[in-house]
């Protein structure tokens, strides 16, 4: 049996959290304007939903959004009813304007084992940044010019001791001591 757990957020929001779901209900309409209203709830709920903000909910759980006959927004992650959707815009795979490249990592996966085993950082952790920061792509820059697979920025390769930070191997080393550091410190 699930136990609810609901209380209000804000003046006229409502927020019900059933077990590893969450369940948020927006007004119609009021005074101030129902679109607009409706927007800002919704763009609140969904920033909750998906920066995990209860330890109930999974960071990798998607929120779904339901407008009901009345016009109440329902989003939840674990969705009850078939006509739940996808929220509009929350994932850039999704709304496919974000492209990540088909890149393979196997021809890093050696050095990212080597450096990650003697660093003592697990490969895997290695591997996940890698694929999200660049998508194995050595030659990857960010728009604040951050650069190469781990996606060093020239200060911070710098102290690292890296020369080249479009190096593949020297790029691995530095992001993995950089990620010991991390792990070390918090």
């Amino acid at each position: 049996m699930h136990r609810n757990l609901c209380g209000p957020i804000g003046t006229m929001h409502r927020l019900c959290a059933v077990r590893r779901a969450i369940i948020l209900a927006c007004p119609a309409s009021s005074s101030s304007g129902a679109g607009g209203m409706r927007r800002r709830c919704a763009a609140s709920i969904a920033a909750l939903l998906l920066a995990g903000g209860t330890p109930a909910v999974s960071a990798s759980d998607s929120a779904l959004r339901l407008v009901d006959g009345d016009g109440v927004v329902h989003l939840t992650n674990v969705p009850a009813d078939p006509r739940y959707r996808g929220l509009p815009g929350a994932s850039g795979t999704g709304a496919e304007w974000l492209r990540l490249p088909t890149r393979s990592g196997t021809q890093y996966a050696a050095d990212i084992q080597e450096i990650s085993r003697e660093l003592g950082v697990s490969p895997s952790l290695v591997e996940a940044v890698v694929r999200t920061e660049s998508g194995f792509d050595p030659t990857a820059v960010s728009p604040k010019g951050a650069g190469g697979l781990m996606q060093l920025m020239p200060k911070t390769a710098a102290a690292l001791g890296v020369p080249d930070r479009f190096d593949p191997r020297e790029n691995i080393r530095g992001g993995v001591r950089h990620l010991r550091y991390l792990l070390d410190r918090y």
